[in-house]
C-alpha cells in the first residue's frame, strides 16, 4: 500500500503541542501515513488506535483518532 497524505486538524496540532514532543508527533504522523487502515473502525471511515509513549507502553500512550478516505488517500488526525 502506498503512503498516504496526512492532514493534521487544528485540534490535533493543539493537543500534540501540549502532550508530545515534535519528534513524537512526527512519529505518529509517519505511522498513520504508512498504516492507513490501522486501529479499530468506529464508523464512517473513522478509526482509533493507541500509540505507545516512550517509556509508557501502549496503556500509557496516546489515543489517536483518525479518518481515512481511500478515495482521496488522505488522513485526518
Amino acid at each position: 500500500m502506498a503512503i498516504v497524505t496526512v492532514v493534521e486538524t487544528p485540534e490535533f496540532e493543539r493537543r500534540a503541542r501540549s502532550l508530545m514532543s515534535e519528534a513524537e508527533r512526527l512519529e505518529v504522523i509517519d505511522f498513520v501515513a504508512r498504516n492507513p487502515i490501522t486501529g479499530v473502525a468506529i464508523g464512517g471511515g473513522v478509526r482509533k488506535f493507541r500509540f505507545a509513549r516512550p517509556g509508557g507502553g501502549k496503556s500509557g500512550g496516546y489515543r489517536v483518532i483518525h479518518f481515512y478516505s481511500p478515495m482521496t488517500g488522505r488522513r485526518f488526525s
